[in-house]
């Protein structure tokens, strides 16, 4: 059975992400998502106020992908909370969106209140899960600190660096991980 038709508001987005992808934010141009997305102007202007208003939803959208990953390796107990950390990055970095992300963050055209309130509310509604690995993981053992707070919130952070981080450097990652955890004692070392 066929898929059903996407709504036109999805339509739009999933248009306009793959155009976003494609081109850049600032060289698609509406007439690219109007036309690639088959609608007439007032019907984009019926679901957005503007490009920048569609690029935030865009944005929403892809955080929320990243966290349902985060969301699911958290929450997968067969897997060491140091394991789920690597696979948190790893599938933030395997989803074809981040590259794309990446290359935006350094442009200097995109508006960066955008960027500065999705990586905030990014934070925020990561940390709860962050929260839960480092609790679980002083638990077990694992990871031992004096300042779990501090330890919940520099995880997530870690993974906004990867954003900003070529993909050749990805691998440094892991070891920034292991200084910062040894700088708040989460090793114990």
């Amino acid at each position: 059975m066929p898929n059903p038709p996407l709504r036109v508001k999805d339509r739009i987005v999933e248009c306009a992400t793959e155009l976003f992808m494609e081109k850049g934010y600032r060289p698609t141009t509406l007439n690219d998502i109007l036309e690639k997305a088959d609608i007439a102007r007032g019907t984009f202007y019926h679901h957005f106020d503007s490009k920048d208003d569609l690029l935030y939803t865009v944005a929403e959208r892809i955080k929320r992908r990243y966290l349902d990953l985060i969301r699911t390796e958290a929450e997968d107990k067969d897997k060491d909370v140091l394991q789920r950390l690597r696979h948190i990055d790893e599938g933030i970095n395997a989803l074809a969106e981040t590259e794309w992300i990446r290359k935006e963050i350094r442009r200097s055209d995109v508006d960066p209140s955008l960027t500065l309130n999705v990586l905030r509310s990014s934070v925020e509604e990561a940390l709860p899960y962050y929260a839960a690995m480092v609790e679980e993981g002083a638990r077990q053992g694992v990871l031992r600190t004096p300042h779990p707070g501090t330890a919940s919130m520099l995880l997530p952070m870690l993974n906004l660096m990867s954003l900003h981080l070529e993909q050749s450097d990805i691998e440094r990652l892991d070891h920034f991980r292991r200084l910062m955890l040894e700088a708040v004692d989460m090793n114990g070392h």
